[in-house]
């Protein structure tokens, strides 16, 4: 396990104000949706994915999901493999750069901690302020947009995101973190 996983957003980021981060509890609650922590180091795809299959009403296990988008250490997922997979299985209304209009998305960004490419679950925006789940740190992150560094880890795609179909509005819903099988691991 990599030393950055065990810092926290305001580790990285310092002082700034600009970035509210709440940390989730394990558990369940009838009255909370349940998110999807990565069991990784480079599994945030795929817990994106089974994030947005729990916010759709569905579950799947994030290794069979992993396997499905050929998720590998060192690499990650590609967004074209993402792509493909959430086309066939999700809800997708739109994808590619600049295409995100707020609400249910995953997007590519620039992970703070490493600055590498991470996907996480954009969960809205209200006044250009984002809102959204990191699966790495396990924590709802809310933001200015102009703030995100939104971008590929190789830099070719910029504000690339996969938009998905829903009829919930996430903003406001109050969240909880499924329970971890398994420890991190590289």
């Amino acid at each position: 396990m990599d030393d950055l996983f065990n810092k926290s957003y305001k580790d990285v980021l310092g002082s700034n104000d600009l970035f509210h981060v709440e940390h989730l509890m394990g558990g369940l609650s009838k009255n909370r949706i349940s998110l999807q922590p990565q069991r990784t180091t480079y599994n945030c795809g795929p817990a994106s994915v089974c994030t947005i299959l729990e916010l759709l009403g569905a579950h799947h296990h994030e290794m069979n999901i992993s396997t499905e988008l050929g998720a590998a250490p060192l690499r990650g997922t590609e967004n074209k493999s993402l792509l493909e997979w959430t086309a066939k299985n999700l809800p997708v209304k739109s994808y590619g750069e600049n295409s995100y209009r707020g609400g249910l998305a995953i997007a590519n960004i620039i992970n703070p901690f490493g600055k590498q490419g991470h996907y996480v679950v954009l969960l809205g925006i209200k006044d250009s302020i984002v809102r959204y789940y990191c699966p790495r740190i396990e924590a709802i992150i809310t933001c200015e947009l102009e703030q995100l560094e939104w971008k590929s880890g190789d830099g070719i795609y910029k504000n690339w995101s996969i938009n998905i179909e829903s009829s919930h509005d996430f903003w406001e819903y109050s969240f909880v973190v499924s329970r971890r099988e398994t420890l991190i691991t590289t």
